[in-house]
């Protein structure tokens, strides 16, 4: 399944234009990184603290 899949990707990197393979800016990263920065805080996992449950 894995070679299949590599198989996949290889064959579909030849498909699109080699402009989309370029390397990121650091603009480019610093965003993508805040995205999930972002998606931390709205979901929960920000690594805050958790009060035990009362039993």
């Amino acid at each position: 399944m894995i070679s299949h899949h590599r198989a996949f990707i290889a064959r579909r990197r030849t498909e699109r234009p080699s402009k989309e393979y370029r390397e990121l800016t650091a603009t480019e990263w610093d965003e993508f990184l805040a995205h999930f920065e972002l998606r931390k805080v709205a979901l929960g996992t920000y690594g805050r603290g958790c009060d035990p449950v009362p039993a």
